[in-house]
Formats: structure tokens, sequence, C-alpha cells
């Protein structure tokens, strides 16, 4: 996994990266939104104590330069830690059991998937965007992954997951991330 500084938002996103036939791809998660982050952000780097350092740049919009600390409060949160294609959707691994009362209705999990064009004219919109049905929700014997079963999958479209405000870790933690991307190149075979 790997932190991606964002440039035009107070944002670091952390990315899950997977490999699939012959291309890379997978998901986006917001790691940090706001909380005192400025705008700008295009450098990330980690001390050798372990503090991740951004530093940014007044060459935006009129924001401010510096470098800012993030620092590790030492308490894993409840979060999607991974999210990994499957050959009829996806499995989710959360950095703590999920509470299956919680976590196994698919309608606690909305689904769309959307591309954007690539052409001369500055930036696209979501395009063709359509929801997706999850049609069933399978919990490990263990509660560190879900599996989101789909009827279909569409190659070339990014899919956003945002899982819904009831599910909670085992010990009633809510989720930290509402919010994953999976960029879909290629389907697994």
């Amino acid at each position: 996994q790997m932190f991606v500084a964002e440039w035009t938002y107070p944002r670091i996103h952390r990315a899950y990266i997977e490999k699939v036939g012959d291309e890379y791809q997978g998901a986006c998660f917001p790691f940090i939104e706001g909380r005192g982050l400025r705008k700008g952000s295009l450098r990330l780097a980690f001390s050798p104590d372990g503090d991740l350092y951004v530093a940014q740049t007044s060459r935006i919009w009129g924001v401010g330069e510096g470098i800012q600390r993030v620092i590790w409060t030492g308490t894993t949160p409840m979060d999607i830690q991974e999210m990994r294609l499957t050959k009829d959707g996806f499995d989710l691994i959360f950095t703590k059991a999920v509470d299956p009362q919680t976590a196994a209705d698919p309608a606690d999990y909305s689904m769309i998937h959307y591309y954007y064009r690539y052409h001369g004219a500055y930036g696209s919109p979501k395009t063709d965007v359509t929801a997706v049905r999850i049609s069933a929700v399978a919990i490990s014997a263990d509660g560190y992954r879900i599996s989101l079963h789909l009827k279909r999958l569409v190659q070339g479209r990014i899919y956003e997951l945002r899982p819904g405000k009831r599910i909670r870790s085992k010990d009633g933690e809510s989720l930290a991330t509402r919010l994953a991307a999976y960029t879909l190149n290629r389907l697994r075979k």
C-alpha cells in the first residue's frame, strides 16, 4: 500500500494495488481529510521515528506552503484495509473483525460504477454512472473478510463503494472510512 497526496483538496489517500493479469489496478481510500491538513500537498515522507511529513506548495490557487507532520495515535481504527477483485465481485479485508449482525445485509452497501472520458478538453464528469446491485454478502469465520457478490462486473469502470453507517467492528467501533473506489482495468479470470 502507499499514500498519495491530493493537490486540490486537504486530503491524503491510501491506495491498495494488486496485479490482475498483466495490469496493476486497485482501490483508493481517504486516509486524512481536513483535520488541519492544508491544500497543495505534493510530497510525502516518513521520518525514522515513523511520523509522516507532508510538504505543500503555494503554486496553486492561493494556498500556503510549508510542511506538516502527521503523528500516529498508536490506535488502529476500524477500516477497510484492502479491496480485492474476485471473479464475481470484491473482497473487503478489514483491520478489525466485523460484527456480522451489522454487515451481512446487501442493502448496507451502496455501489455505483462509472468512467472518465480521456480527451483534449480539461477534466471529465463521471460518465455512465450506473447503480450496482450487490446480490449477496458473505462474512469469513474470523470476521476480517467480507465478500461482496455482484451479478456482473464491467471492465474499464471505477467501482465506488459506500459502506453503510450500521457496519461496526465486533467491539462496536464504527468504520473510519465510508468510501472506497476501485479502478477495474482487467477482470479476474
